[in-house]
């Protein structure tokens, strides 16, 4: 403890010599977006604010709606996979399962790189 309280000491005082002139209420990014705003015409930051959040609703709302058509996607093909399985035997069964198998694999990777592009 004592081996570390010189470091921790010193670091809390570069924080203090860096955020020294930081306005939470008005940090410099946001001074500089008013800078901006006033030479571009943009939109508020209330606005700004207001639109953000209703584009994660937008977001999330997607999500849901994709989720429930892959569950009627899954839902209709094990139906289905069902129907055929039931009719078939021996090595057509085996070959069928293999094929569904590779389907669903298929389907898990397309699943991932969606997940991977919406985060």
């Amino acid at each position: 403890d004592k081996l570390f309280a010189p470091n921790l000491r010193r670091l809390e005082q570069a924080q203090q010599e860096l955020f020294k002139d930081f306005d939470i209420e008005n940090p410099p990014l946001l001074s500089y977006y008013d800078q901006l705003k006033k030479r571009f015409k943009l939109p508020s930051r209330s606005l700004l604010e207001f639109e953000k959040e209703g584009y994660r609703k937008f977001i999330r709302m997607l999500k849901k709606v994709n989720k429930v058509l892959v569950r009627r996607a899954k839902e209709q093909a094990r139906n289905t996979a069902r129907k055929l399985i039931m009719n078939h035997s021996g090595s057509a069964r085996v070959k069928f399962e293999a094929e569904l198998a590779n389907i669903l694999i298929q389907h898990q990777s397309v699943k991932d790189e969606n997940i991977l592009k919406t985060k």
